[in-house]
């Protein structure tokens, strides 16, 4: 009755053509021959900026480790996630300098227990 949707089925063809983090973030995939349009919508160009880049970085690493769970002997995107895991962890660093603490694990330097004064999703901090 209704078709089952592989989404791996592209990757049987070793597609390894990945978009950089900004641009896989912004349409929802990492795999180039895996990206398909939907109607006429049009992803929308994220500018970058500390927490568009945290955020690209952190679905790259998830997105690049589902497809290295089943293509483990891809060295080429081996290398490129530990890249991104090393731009994400250098990014995560500098976010925390900025505006203190992004999650319960980050380093908190005051003596008291505080958070940012606004959230990301509160607008400008």
């Amino acid at each position: 009755m209704f078709e089952h949707y592989n989404y791996f089925k592209n990757y049987e063809t070793r597609d390894t053509r990945f978009y950089l983090a900004l641009q896989g973030l912004s349409k929802g995939n990492m795999s180039q021959g895996l990206y398909d349009a939907f109607r006429n919508y049009v992803p929308k160009e994220l500018p970058y900026n500390l927490e568009n880049a945290l955020r690209a970085y952190n679905f790259a690493i998830i997105d690049l480790g589902l497809y290295l769970d089943t293509h483990p002997d891809e060295a080429n995107v081996k290398i490129l996630y530990d890249q991104y895991v090393a731009k994400f962890n250098e990014i995560k660093e500098a976010y925390e300098k900025q505006n203190k603490m992004l999650d319960l694990k980050s380093p908190n330097k005051d003596k008291t227990w505080t958070w940012s004064k606004k959230f990301p999703w509160e607008g400008e901090m």
